[in-house]
């Protein structure tokens, strides 16, 4: 692309330079002739300080005035349009990948804190918040399929052991299409304990620009979401088998 723009700059450069040269020779005739005009045809101008206004010699006032008063030509500035709507859209782009990897990192954060408050929870209670038999809690509550618990959806960690319970940074459908057809399912937390020994929690349909099933990642999903999930566990029961 900047190679693109650079050939783009050179064209107009020179495409100017020529339309210069052919001006300035076009109008050599002119020139000549007006050199020649007696001083009767000068009378045309207002004054002497009009034409040091315009900076023009007595022979040169008309030649003067319509070079000076060149600009752009159409497919000059169709060009310089096309070249500012493109760096437009690279600049959209790069912007809105930033913000994805962004989030990206704040559900990674978020993972790793919630995995924080849930020892601390431990620590203090003897077991992991529990939830129903083979349910998950989900944190967007337009999710039927997963219940969102009126909001608490790690039973009594928040606001204790973590001030509030997040949800996924962007949130609505997820696009990705690992986790099943577009539409399908929206990116949020999730989480299921049912014993209370261990636990597991996603960032469910949540990662955008993130390499995903990569084995070395301390968040890698195993044994079935790694292509579309990111995950924290404890206990052989939770991280096996939900």
């Amino acid at each position: 692309m900047a190679s693109f723009i650079r050939v783009i700059s050179s064209w107009l450069i020179v495409h100017r330079k020529e339309q210069s040269f052919l001006t300035i020779n076009y109008k050599q005739p002119a020139r000549i002739a007006t050199s020649a005009i007696s001083a009767a045809s000068a009378a045309d101008w207002q004054s002497v300080a009009r034409r040091q206004a315009f900076g023009l010699a007595d022979g040169d006032q008309a030649v003067g005035q319509t070079t000076n008063q060149t600009g752009f030509t159409l497919v000059e500035l169709m060009i310089s349009v096309a070249i500012v709507a493109i760096l437009a859209g690279i600049g959209i782009s790069t912007y809105s990948n930033a913000q994805a990897v962004a989030r990206d990192a704040q559900r990674r954060e978020t993972l790793n804190n919630l995995a924080t408050a849930l020892e601390t929870f431990k620590t203090a209670t003897g077991a992991y918040p529990i939830t129903p038999p083979s349910a998950w809690y989900g944190s967007d509550p337009a999710e039927t399929r997963f219940p969102n618990n009126n909001g608490n959806w790690i039973p009594g960690l928040a606001p204790d052991y973590i001030k509030q319970l997040p949800k996924d940074p962007k949130g609505g459908l997820s696009t990705f299409t690992a986790c099943g057809p577009p539409g399908s399912y929206l990116r949020e937390y999730l989480y299921r304990s049912e014993d209370g020994k261990g636990y597991k929690l996603l960032s469910h349909c949540g990662p955008e620009r993130a390499k995903m099933s990569d084995p070395t990642d301390p968040l890698y999903a195993a044994p079935w979401r790694d292509a579309y999930s990111w995950q924290v566990c404890q206990g052989d029961t939770a991280c096996n088998t939900y």
